[in-house]
C-alpha cells in the first residue's frame, strides 16, 4: 500500500465541513447499506458520519479510512479534554449542548500528533504534549 499523507489543508477542509457532516441523518456504510443515524450527540454517531463523508471524498478505501480514522481520533481527544485546553487558554468550552472553540494552534498540534508523526506513537500522545506543542507554535498560525 502506498504511503498516505493527510495535509493540514485537507484537515482544515474537513473541519469546515463538520457543520454539514454533523447533520447527516442517513449514511451509507462501507458495504453500501443505508443506516439512519440518531440525533444523539455522541462520538459514535459522529464517527459514522465522518467515515461516510470520507468515503464520499476518497474512493480509495485505505485513504478514506486513514483520514477518517485520524480525524475521528482528533475529534474524540479534543472533546474528551476540552477543559484542559481551555485551562491552557487554547479553547473556549461551550458547555452542554453548545459548540466549543479550539485555538488554531491546538488544531495544528492535533494534526501533527495524529496525522504526521509516526503511527506507532498514536496511543502514546498525551494532552500535555499537544498543549506544549501548540504553545510552541507562532501566534500567527491559522486554521
Amino acid at each position: 500500500m502506498p504511503e498516505i499523507s493527510y495535509s493540514f489543508e485537507e484537515f482544515c477542509d474537513h473541519l469546515a465541513a463538520l457543520e454539514i457532516v454533523r447533520k447527516y441523518d442517513h449514511i451509507d456504510s462501507a458495504n453500501g447499506e443505508t443506516i439512519e443515524i440518531t440525533d444523539e450527540p455522541c462520538l459514535e454517531n459522529m464517527a459514522c458520519r465522518v467515515m461516510d463523508y470520507m468515503r464520499q471524498l476518497y474512493p480509495y478505501a485505505p485513504e478514506a479510512f486513514f483520514k477518517g480514522s485520524r480525524f475521528v481520533m482528533i475529534l474524540g481527544h479534543a472533546s474528551r479534554d476540552i477543559q484542559k485546553f481551555e485551562a491552557a487558554r487554547l479553547a473556549v468550552f461551550g458547555g452542554e449542548g453548545k459548540d466549543s472553540l479550539l485555538h488554531p494552534k491546538a488544531w495544528r498540534a492535533f494534526h501533527y500528533f495524529y496525522a504526521v508523526r509516526e503511527s506507532h506513537m498514536l496511543g502514546k500522545v498525551t494532552t500535555e504534549e499537544i498543549i506544549d506543542y501548540a504553545n510552541s507554535l507562532p501566534d500567527e498560525t491559522d486554521v
